[in-house]
């Protein structure tokens, strides 16, 4: 790792984007964007994929049109300011807003199709960096699409793309940050000048795009700087330290917008005490029978202390009263708490759903008592996790291969590499519920399949050139 051992230990660099071969990005762009027209325009007529927008999604949609027509960061026209979703992504939607549906559904489909297509351009870049098999970049762009429900995601109204996108954006060049030191610390200011520009950028718009990110790039950074420190390299802990000032900075007028809204501080958004007590819910703690099986809302609000709940505090999965919100934060903590036991085990039960979701099916027939059950059951939804599960399953066990299996003397790289890829769901453990298509993982795909398909390559063909860049 440290710069001692000569250029032989240096990963050489990646080549430019222009380099790249052209199917790279042209392929998946051609493909997600037909499949993401197809599903958007021409299902519907068939009564398939009717759902645009509603209560079904994140109010994206909605917010974007209240902010095309000056109304603010709201619902609806005459509605309360919202806090439980962040900014980037309605504001992406904004220039749509002014055409009839049609256009709507085809620029959300465009739109989502070019985040797609950059997910797979940095996986093939993450690829080049880590590995030197040539074919190893096309057979993890290959397991990435591979995924059924990125096309389905494609064309929704939801920021889960763009997210996965930004993300490998940033490990990529956190990754080359880390291997290629010794080219850093000789580049002329100008050029280090830019890279600190991008890398501020991403983690910026990262954070924009979920209340989530902020803790994912908090302890990225945190990492990255204490592995700098430890290792000596100077420059690079300065410009750590100056990425983290600049993001605070970047994302300071949105927390002050926040604060005074909610009383404290919030960076992005707030909202963690409705999805902590629905995930409850889903994993049957202090469920009270559903409370006489009300509503799932209801029950949240009841379990986080709302002694007279209504259906107006809630709307597109979050609370829209700024004094609700703040009781269900303080009772979200308090339960903590008070079950640390219970919400450790939550934990580890939503981590292996999040990757394996056919984990709560499980449950379920093993005697689980949740309102979830009645669907998790049906034979569409079992069906759908199983297929998620076996191919979460080939990802994980060919990644984990790569990094036990591979060089020891280069162990650490990818298994850096697999600590970032589980970090995207980290904050997900201890607060979330069962989400369609896994959007809690798709962070987690892109540096997955890179370390699979190394793995692949290596097995498959029994080429020792797949080796770690070092």
């Amino acid at each position: 790792m440290s710069s001692h051992h000569g250029s032989q230990s240096l990963a050489p660099p990646p080549l430019p984007m222009g380099l790249v071969p052209p199917s790279t990005y042209i392929i998946p762009l051609v493909v997600t964007a037909v499949v993401a027209l197809t599903v958007s325009l021409v299902l519907p007529h068939f009564g398939f994929a009717n759902k645009w927008g509603g209560t079904g999604h994140d109010g994206y949609l909605e917010l974007a049109a209240n902010l095309y027509a000056g109304n603010g960061f709201r619902f609806t026209a005459d509605g309360p300011l919202v806090f439980h979703r962040p900014p980037l992504y309605p504001a992406l939607l904004v220039p749509a807003m002014g055409f009839d549906v049609t256009v709507q559904k085809i620029y959300v489909a465009l739109l989502n199709s070019v985040f797609f297509t950059a997910a797979c351009l940095y996986t093939v870049r993450t690829t080049r960096l880590l590995y030197l098999h040539p074919s190893a970049g096309m057979v993890a762009v290959i397991l990435l699409m591979a995924n059924p429900w990125l096309y389905r995601l494609v064309s929704s109204p939801l920021s889960a793309l763009m997210q996965m996108s930004l993300y490998a954006a940033l490990t990529f060049y956190v990754l080359r940050f880390l291997i290629q030191y010794d080219r850093i610390k000789v580049l002329p200011l100008h050029r280090l000048a830019g890279q600190f520009a991008r890398l501020s950028v991403l983690t910026t718009a990262l954070c924009y795009a979920h209340g989530t990110s902020i803790y994912v790039c908090s302890v990225l950074l945190f990492f990255t700087l204490t592995l700098t420190i430890a290792t000596q390299r100077w420059r690079l802990v300065l410009m750590t330290l100056l990425l983290a000032l600049v993001t605070i900075t970047a994302l300071s007028p949105w927390a002050s917008r926040n604060e005074q809204l909610l009383g404290r501080a919030e960076p992005v958004t707030s909202g963690a005490g409705y999805t902590y007590f629905l995930g409850n819910i889903y994993w049957d703690i202090d469920n009270d029978a559903n409370h006489g099986n009300p509503g799932r809302d209801e029950v949240v609000l009841r379990q986080g202390g709302i002694a007279e709940p209504s259906e107006d505090m809630i709307a597109f999965w979050g609370v829209i009263d700024p004094a609700v919100d703040a009781t269900l934060r303080e009772a979200m903590i308090a339960h903590i708490k008070a079950h640390p036991v219970e919400i450790a085990k939550k934990s580890l039960l939503n981590f292996s759903d999040i990757f394996f979701p056919i984990t709560h099916v499980a449950w379920c027939a093993a005697g689980g008592i949740s309102s979830y059950c009645v669907e998790t059951l049906s034979p569409y939804q079992t069906a759908t996790r199983a297929v998620r599960t076996v191919y979460m399953a080939i990802l994980i066990g060919f990644a984990l291969f790569s990094v036990f299996a591979g060089s020891q003397a280069a162990w650490w790289l990818p298994g850096f590499a697999l600590l970032t890829a589980g970090l995207y769901s980290l904050p997900y453990f201890p607060i979330a519920t069962y989400a369609h298509h896994g959007i809690y993982s798709l962070g987690a795909l892109p540096l997955l399949s890179v370390l699979a398909a190394a793995a692949m390559v290596r097995l498959f063909t029994r080429n020792r050139d797949v080796t770690v860049r070092l």
